[in-house]
């Protein structure tokens, strides 16, 4: 036998095998990584940090204000921690990806395949319950635009169970969304070094690739009505009828002016604080969901994705499910800023909880704290010649003034201003006890 034959029969398997092998242990990672790192890795992680840090100050604002908990306000601070979840959830599953296929850190890598499940799951039941949560919000205002017995009950209903039905939102979304947990796999192929990226890959489970109606109804068509369509379609009428029905009543709270509770005016204005925090965020939901719903529809005429992913179309596809998430990202941070300017309420209770946090920093000894401790700290009104103390006002003072006596009792601080500034330079020392 010729042992050219032999060899080359002996070599070209052992190609066939490395070629197989490199072809099997393939990584696809990120595309496009260069643009990707800047996009996700810098700008997306910091705006996922800045979410993180002011909806996180948010909830201490409401743990620190029982008022605004018992509030129609109360849902935007539950959004407030599911947007705390949503920055995490951001950084977890878009920032570590790009960070480790920028970096080749390969323990970052396998930490991430550890949970992959889990943080997809979760990052579907939070941005579903956002939905759930804007749309409950939003219901409760509109049902304050009818006039009708039914509605005012139902209002009523809402108002007294809010924390019930957020919890309800909450448990709604985590049923809803818990069948993502199940819908991909990650396989581990034997035969590929331990320090190859390829050894492990995500893939979609086989109960998911044996089931085409399955992918279809529920994964495609359910979620894009239910997930996309639904929530955005009902948002937007919402929007529109609470707006308008806002205009009709713009010369209506003027009456509450003279009312004679100024409770019912209170009230009133809060809830037209409400109305108007709420109406910008859901039209800034609208804005954040808008191109997302674009590139459903997209999606759904192309369910193959050919048109999508062709090599025309590859890059702007690839960025445009991107960015969608840094959009809902930089809306969530946008919140907060919208409270503050919009709504006396929260801007109240903010502005408190930082001075109370802040207190125990910034305090410094003031001069009266250096005196004696037989002679307290007392609050002062200046005269012109000094300051009289006020502490000391409910007792009687025996003031001399034109030669006649003038007893007066109890008095108030413009009192004193009056009679000090109308005594001669002669009677001065009847106050002397009186002078810081």
């Amino acid at each position: 036998m010729d042992p050219k034959v032999i060899n080359v029969t002996n070599i070209e398997p052992t190609e066939a095998k490395v070629l197989d092998l490199e072809e099997d242990c393939k990584y696809w990672g990120t595309d496009y990584i260069e643009g990707k790192i800047w996009l996700i890795g810098f700008f997306g992680t910091s705006l996922a940090l800045a979410s993180i840090i002011l909806n996180t100050f948010l909830c201490v604002v409401y743990f620190h204000t029982p008022s605004l908990r018992k509030s129609a306000v109360l849902y935007f601070g539950v959004i407030a921690i599911v947007d705390i979840l949503l920055g995490f959830n951001y950084i977890a599953a878009m920032s570590v990806p790009v960070i480790f296929d920028r970096y080749h850190l390969l323990w970052l890598y396998h930490l991430f395949l550890s949970c992959v499940n889990f943080v997809i799951c979760e990052s579907n039941c939070a941005i579903f319950s956002s939905s759930l949560l804007i749309i409950l919000a939003t219901t409760e205002r509109l049902l304050r635009t009818f006039q009708v017995k039914t509605s005012t009950a139902l209002r009523r209903f809402v108002e007294k169970n809010r924390v019930f039905l957020c919890l309800m939102c909450i448990i709604v979304s985590i049923g809803y969304k818990l069948s993502t947990y199940f819908e991909i796999e990650v396989v581990e192929k034997g035969d590929c070094p331990v320090e190859w990226f390829g050894r492990f890959e995500i893939k979609t489970s086989e109960f998911v690739n044996n089931s085409p109606s399955y992918r279809f109804f529920w994964m495609f068509l359910t979620k894009f009505i239910i997930d996309r369509i639904l929530p955005f379609v009902l948002l937007l009428l919402m929007n529109f009828k609470i707006i308008a029905a806002l205009k009709q009543q713009t010369f209506v709270p003027k009456k509450a002016l003279f009312a004679p509770n100024a409770s019912i005016k209170c009230n009133r204005q809060n809830i037209r604080d409400a109305t108007r925090t709420l109406i910008l965020m859901v039209s800034m939901h609208i804005i954040s969901q808008t191109p997302q719903v674009i590139l459903s529809i997209w999606e759904f005429t192309d369910p193959n994705r050919e048109q999508l992913e062709g090599e025309e179309l590859k890059e702007f596809y690839s960025y445009a499910n991107d960015i969608i998430p840094i959009v809902t990202l930089l809306m969530s941070c946008l919140r907060f800023p919208v409270y503050l300017a919009n709504n006396r309420q929260i801007n109240e209770a903010s502005w408190g909880t930082l001075r109370d946090l802040c207190q125990p920093l910034c305090a410094k000894r003031k001069p009266q704290d250096y005196h004696p401790i037989k002679q307290p700290p007392t609050a002062s009104l200046t005269n012109g010649k000094g300051s009289v103390d006020l502490s000391r006002m409910e007792k009687r003072i025996e003031v001399f003034a034109n030669g006649n006596k003038i007893v007066s009792g109890p008095t108030t601080e413009s009192a004193i201003t009056e009679t000090t500034s109308n005594q001669s330079a002669t009677h001065d020392y009847h106050l002397n006890e009186y002078i810081l």
